[in-house]
């Protein structure tokens, strides 16, 4: 059987593949990448990102979704064992980390790989998927050196997945099916009865009446977000309105001209929730000398309307305090006090996620 096995693999230049790609939603560019990986490796490891974030006009697809739509493409493949598919999420401010845990799931599958074969698999017989499209793709492909390189040296999508959302995510909606496997082009049609569908429509709407009404010269805004806990638990916020519709996320805003971060802070937490209007023990003093945490978060990207700055602060309450009174107010459809632990990452709101983990890691230490 070992024999057997190492013959076989001797017969392709790489035992593994792997191709790391958010994929929302696959195009003909994917498609390819898989088709060539799977001449040049016996086995190809297809990682689906951001599968940890929450269904947005950016991550319009889920990781379950997604992951039919590449196992509609490649029936025999993925029935045969050749084609692996795992979920890889996003780390919060954390390249390094994000790399490491994709090293981690590609190779465990050659831990599996290796008992089922007989042959043992190190980095030399793993090789790395990709297309450097631009200096992005190009800077996190190139956090795998040990990998040897499958990457595809031509373009074969002529648009890339950002084109083909816009496109769809419409009112008019288009499918740009010249450039879509069939499968996807079928899940997309079927897509727009989703709810989700409409859903994402108005939140596009939104982001685009955004950019163009307040965002065109590209200024750079500032925000404030809070964090309340009490007995163990957080003052989170559904929002209610279009972008991000439902998900949890700290209360914040914009912040006011010459306004101070933690004055922003403060103000929109009570605007949203009701906190010290509701409460007066709850006064502006005494919260502002309970703050634990401040985090500045500047990360480039972070908010699809445009260039966002927040700075989140940490206030804990007394365990003997009264749970205060909240109710849900201004764009806020709904506010706890909630365990946050029991919430999935995929609720969240944008990286408030990753926030929150990044503030009780520094409200522990602190």
């Amino acid at each position: 059987m070992r024999d057997t096995a190492a013959e076989e693999a001797q017969s392709f230049e790489f035992m593994i593949g792997g191709l790391p790609a958010r994929i929302e939603p696959p195009h003909d560019g994917h498609h390819a990448n898989v088709v060539a990986g799977l001449k040049r490796a016996k086995y190809f490891v297809l990682l689906i990102g951001s599968s940890n974030m929450a269904r947005s006009y950016k991550n319009p697809f889920t990781y379950e979704e997604r992951k039919l739509m590449f196992e509609q493409c490649f029936r025999r493949e993925v029935a045969d064992g050749r084609l692996i598919i795992r979920p890889m999420p996003d780390f919060f401010r954390n390249n390094k980390g994000w790399a490491a845990n994709t090293k981690r799931i590609v190779r465990d599958v050659a831990v599996e790989i290796s008992a089922r074969e007989g042959v043992d698999i190190d980095d030399s017989m793993i090789g790395l998927a990709g297309f450097r499209k631009d200096t992005a793709t190009s800077e996190y492909l190139d956090m795998f050196p040990e990998w040897g390189d499958i990457m595809l040296t031509e373009r074969v999508s002529k648009i890339d997945a950002t084109a083909i959302r816009a496109a769809y995510f419409q009112r008019d909606s288009v499918i740009l099916a010249e450039h879509l496997p069939a499968p996807v082009v079928a899940f997309l049609e079927r897509f727009r009865l989703n709810p989700a569908f409409e859903m994402l429509v108005r939140e596009r709407e939104n982001i685009d009446y955004i950019r163009e009404v307040f965002n065109k010269d590209d200024p750079q805004n500032y925000t404030g977000d809070i964090l309340i806990r009490h007995r163990g638990k957080s003052l989170l916020i559904r929002r209610g309105g279009a972008y991000g519709h439902n998900l949890w996320a700290f209360p914040g805003g914009i912040r006011d001209e010459g306004e101070d971060f933690l004055d922003c802070s403060l103000r929109e937490v009570d605007e949203e929730t009701g906190l010290t209007r509701l409460n007066p023990c709850l006064t502006i003093e005494m919260l502002k000398a309970s703050v634990k945490v401040e985090i500045y978060n500047d990360t480039e990207g972070r908010d699809l309307r445009g260039r966002y700055a927040t700075k989140l602060f940490v206030i804990v309450l007394p365990d003997d305090m009264p749970e205060p009174i909240i109710a849900p107010l201004d764009d806020a459809k709904h506010v706890e006090f909630v365990d946050h632990a029991v919430l999935a990452e995929t609720e969240f709101f944008a990286d408030h996620h990753g926030m929150l983990c990044e503030a009780m890691r520094l409200l522990e230490a602190a």
